[in-house]
C-alpha cells in the first residue's frame, strides 16, 4: 500500500529527527524544574489527559492534508453530547498564553492548545455543530488560578501513541544529514557570536506578563431548560455547571476587536523609465482565525481570461489572444476566485494586441509603461494594536541593489524589457501561501491515509504529493521538534506561535525544468521559559532557527528522493547546504554586525544590499567570507541572528528563507507529464500526457480552479 508506506515514513522522520535536540543542545525531556516564585505546579491545567485521536470515530477519512480536522467532524465523533464535548476540550486542549482570538475553532483544534478565548471558540463551535444554543461569558480569574494556568504550559504531556517507527533507508539518510547539519550550524553560530556581546534582553515574556494576559477569562454557557449552564473547561478538575470566574458580561459572539487580522496585498511597481508608481492589484483581508490551516494560492492569468474551462483544449486556447497583460488571482478552496487588476508585462508588437499598442504609440510616440516588480505584502494586526508585516517578492526586474540605491530603470531599459517576453516571470508559476496560527499537532496524523491512490496503470513510483502536504509535513515536524527544549538542569523553553505564521511553497517552470521551493516567510514563535537564565533562552532561540532552517532542506530533499527514476534532478540552494559547501571549499565565516562592513567584492550587489538591510533592521549576520560555487554558479547565504533575542533565520542571496528542488519528467520527445490529484478523493491521474511546456501555466491555474491540485510526479 503506497499510501500507508508514505505515512510510516513520515512518522519515522518525525521520531528520528527529534534526536537532533539531544545531539545539538543536550535537552532533557523530563518534568519541568521548580516553577517561578509564587507559581504553583501546572498539573491541574487543561489538556493533561489527551486521548489517542485515532480512537475517535471521525465521519470522514483522516488525511495528510488535515481536511478531517474540523469542529463538525469532531462534534459528530463525540456523539453531539454536551458532557463528552466538554470533557474533550478539558482533557485534550492545552493552555497557552497570548492576547485575543488568534486561532479560532479550527486553529485551536489543529494546535490542540489555545488561550481561554480560543478554547471557548472551539467549545462553542463543537456545541453549535451539535445543535445547541451557546453564548460567551467574560470575567476575571483569581491571580492564583491565572498562575496555575500559565504554569501548565511547561507540564509534561503524554507522548504520541506508538507507531511503526521502522525508517526506510531514504528516511535514515535524510535524518542523518539533518542531524549533522543541525550540529554544525548551531556550533557555527555560537562560535561566531563569541566575537560580539549579545545582550539577550528580549528573549521572551516574563512570568508576570503571561499571568497578566491570562487574568481576562472567557468561557461558554449553553442554553438548557430556559436558563444557561456554565461550561468552563479551564482545569483538569473542571465540571459541567461550574465556572472559575464571575461573569461580568455575556455575549452572543466575541467582539470583532478581539480578533487578530491578516491582510494580503499584491502590489506592482510600474514604470515607463521617466516616472514610477505603485499599483495595488488585489487585496484580501480576514480574521487570522478564519485562515488557520488554510492555503491561499496566487496565480496569474491572461487579461482576457474569464474563468475556468472544462477541458485541456479550452485551457490552451485561453492565452491565444494574449495582450501582454496578466491578472493576479487569489484562490482559496471553497471560495470564489479573487481576480485582481491587470499588470503589463510586455508590449505586443504583432497580432491584434500589437496593433492596439502601436495605435497607442507605445514604444514610438510614448514610452511603454510596464510592471518592473511585483510583491506580496502581508500585514498582521493584533488586538493590542500592534502591527507587523512581511514582504515576499514575486519578481523584481530592478534588483535589490539598485532599489536600495534609488536608481530607477532608464527609459531605454524599460523599452528593452517591454519588447521582451517576460510572461515566464508570472504565468508558469504559482505560490501556495499556507497560514497557521498555532502548532500543528502530530496527533492528527495518527491513522491518517493519503487522500487518494494513484490511478490504475500509473507509472511506478508516481505517488502524488501536493504542495499543501509538503507544508503540513514541514510544520508538523518543526512543531514536534520544537515544542519544548530542555537542559540538564531541567530548565525548559516552550515555543508556540502568538501571531500568524506564513509558509510559502512555490511551483514554477522555466523551459522544461520545474522548480519546487519552500519559503519560511514568517516563522515567529514565542519562547516561554521556566528559567531565569536569559542566555539559555537566547541559545534556545538560536536552536529553533537552526532546526527550522535545516529541516526545510531535509524535508524537500526527502520529497525529491521520491521522484521516479525518469526525472533529471537538480537541488537548489539552502543556507545550511551553502555553509556545508563553503566548509568543503575552505571558506571561513564572518560575523557582520554593522552596515558599514566591507564584504568581499565577489558577493553580488543584490546580496550585499539584502544583507546590509538585514543589519540595519538590528540583526547580526553569520556569513561565508566570500561566495561559494554551487552548480557552476556563485551563491551566497547567511544566518540572520537577532542579538537581543537569539531569533535566527536562514536567508539565501535571493532574499528567500528557502530550499528548492528543480526537476523535469522527460518523456524523451520534448514533452512532459503533469500529474494531479482530485481533492474529492476520486484518485490521482495524469491531467495531460505528452504535451508541450507552453501549456503548463494554463494547466496549473485551470486545474486549481477546477478544485484540483498540481502535484508533480511524486
Amino acid at each position: 500500500m503506497i499510501a500507508r508506506r508514505r505515512i510510516t515514513i513520515a512518522a519515522a522522520l518525525v521520531v528520528a529527527a527529534a534526536l537532533v535536540l539531544v545531539g545539538c543542545a543536550s535537552p532533557q525531556a523530563g518534568a519541568p524544574g521548580p516553577p517561578p516564585a509564587g507559581a504553583p505546579l501546572g498539573a491541574r491545567g487543561p489538556g493533561m489527559k489527551p486521548m489517542n485521536l485515532a480512537d475517535l470515530p471521525l465521519p470522514v477519512p483522516r488525511t495528510f492534508e488535515l481536511t478531517h480536522v474540523t469542529p463538525a467532524a469532531f462534534a459528530q465523533a463525540l456523539g453531539k453530547d454536551v458532557t463528552r464535548i466538554f470533557e474533550f476540550v478539558r482533557d485534550n486542549i492545552a493552555f497557552e498564553a497570548y492576547s485575543g482570538v488568534l486561532r479560532g475553532p479550527r486553529g485551536t483544534l489543529l494546535a490542540m492548545a489555545g488561550n481561554s478565548a480560543d478554547r471557548a471558540t472551539l467549545l462553542a463551535a463543537l456545541l453549535t455543530e451539535s445543535g445547541y444554543q451557546v453564548r460567551f461569558a467574560k470575567g476575571t480569574l483569581s491571580r492564583r488560578d491565572a498562575q496555575e494556568l500559565v504554569s501548565s504550559i511547561w507540564a509534561p504531556l503524554p507522548r504520541l501513541p506508538g507507531q511503526n517507527k521502522t525508517a526506510t533507508d531514504v528516511a535514515k539518510t535524510a535524518v542523518q544529514a539533518f542531524v549533522r547539519s543541525g550540529k554544525r550550524e548551531f556550533g557555527r553560530i555560537q562560535d561566531a557570536l563569541k566575537q560580539a556581546t549579545p545582550d539577550a534582553t528580549q528573549v521572551g515574556p516574563a512570568f508576570d506578563t503571561l499571568v497578566a494576559e491570562t487574568l481576562t477569562h472567557y468561557w461558554v454557557q449553553v442554553a438548557k431548560d430556559g436558563g444557561w449552564i456554565d461550561l468552563d473547561p479551564s482545569f483538569a478538575d473542571s465540571a459541567v455547571g461550574g465556572a472559575h470566574a464571575t461573569a461580568d458580561e455575556t455575549m452572543e459572539t466575541l467582539p470583532a476587536n478581539l480578533y487578530h487580522r491578516v491582510t494580503l496585498r499584491v502590489v506592482a511597481d510600474v514604470s515607463d523609465g521617466t516616472s514610477a508608481r505603485t499599483e495595488e492589484l488585489v487585496t484580501y483581508s480576514a480574521n487570522a482565525a478564519d485562515l488557520s490551516g488554510v492555503d491561499i494560492v496566487l496565480v496569474h492569468v491572461p487579461e482576457n481570461w474569464t474563468g475556468p474551462v472544462r477541458n485541456i483544449q479550452g485551457a490552451l486556447s485561453s492565452a491565444m489572444s494574449d495582450t501582454g497583460r496578466f491578472k493576479p488571482v487569489l484562490l482559496r478552496a471553497g471560495a470564489a476566485p479573487i481576480i485582481g487588476a491587470p499588470l503589463t508585462m510586455e508590449v505586443q508588437t504583432s497580432g491584434a494586441p500589437g496593433v492596439i499598442n502601436i495605435l497607442k504609440g507605445q514604444g514610438t510616440r510614448h514610452a511603454a509603461e510596464i510592471a518592473v516588480a511585483e510583491r506580496i505584502e502581508f500585514t498582521f494586526d493584533s488586538p493590542d494594536r500592534r502591527r507587523d508585516g512581511a514582504v515576499r517578492d514575486v519578481f523584481d526586474s530592478l534588483g535589490a541593489a539598485r532599489r536600495a540605491a534609488g536608481r530607477a530603470l532608464t527609459p531605454e531599459e524599460v523599452s528593452a524589457l517591454a519588447t521582451t517576453s517576460r510572461r515566464d516571470l508570472v504565468t508558469p508559476r504559482f505560490l501556495s501561501i499556507f497560514i497557521t496560527t498555532g502548532r500543528l499537532d502530530a496527533a492528527h496524523l495518527v491513522g491518517a491515509s493519503a487522500a487518494s491512490s494513484p490511478a490504475q496503470g500509473a507509472r511506478p513510483g508516481a505517488s502524488p504529493m501536493p504542495l499543501r502536504r509538503l507544508a503540513v509535513t514541514y510544520q508538523v515536524m518543526s512543531d514536534m521538534l520544537l515544542a519544548r527544549l530542555g537542559s540538564p538542569d531541567k530548565a525548559i523553553v516552550s515555543f508556540y506561535p502568538v501571531s500568524p505564521r506564513v509558509f510559502i511553497a512555490e511551483f514554477s517552470a522555466q523551459g522544461k525544468r520545474f522548480r519546487l521551493a519552500v519559503d519560511l516567510r514568517r516563522d515567529r514563535a514565542r519562547a516561554v521559559a521556566r528559567s531565569a537564565d536569559a542566555q539559555f533562552v537566547f541559545r534556545a532561540n538560536v536552536m529553533r532557527g537552526v532546526v527550522d532552517g535545516t529541516l526545510e532542506r531535509m524535508v524537500i530533499d526527502y520529497v525529491a528522493a521520491q521522484i521516479p527514476g525518469t526525472v533529471d534532478l537538480k537541488t537548489g540552494l539552502n543556507t545550511s547546504q551553502l555553509f556545508q559547501i563553503a566548509d568543503d571549499q575552505r571558506v571561513s565565516d564572518v560575523l557582520v554586525t554593522s552596515d558599514q562592513a566591507r564584504l568581499d567584492p565577489a558577493v553580488s550587489q543584490d546580496a550585499v544590499s539584502r544583507l546590509l538591510d538585514d543589519i540595519r533592521n538590528g540583526n547580526y549576520a553569520v556569513a561565508p567570507q566570500r561566495p561559494v560555487r554551487v552548480n557552476d554558479e556563485s551563491r551566497y547565504a547567511w544566518w540572520s541572528v537577532n542579538p537581543h533575542s537569539g531569533e535566527t533565520i536562514a536567508v539565501a542571496d535571493d532574499g528567500l528563507h528557502q530550499a528548492g528542488t528543480e526537476y523535469v519528467v522527460d518523456n524523451g520527445d520534448g514533452t512532459f507529464d503533469v500529474w494531479v490529484e482530485a481533492e474529492s478523493g476520486q484518485g490521482a491521474f495524469p491531467v495531460a500526457e505528452g504535451i508541450g511546456i507552453d501549456a503548463l501555466a494554463d494547466l496549473v491555474f485551470e486545474a486549481l480552479l477546477e478544485g484540483i491540485e498540481v502535484l508533480g510526479p511524486l
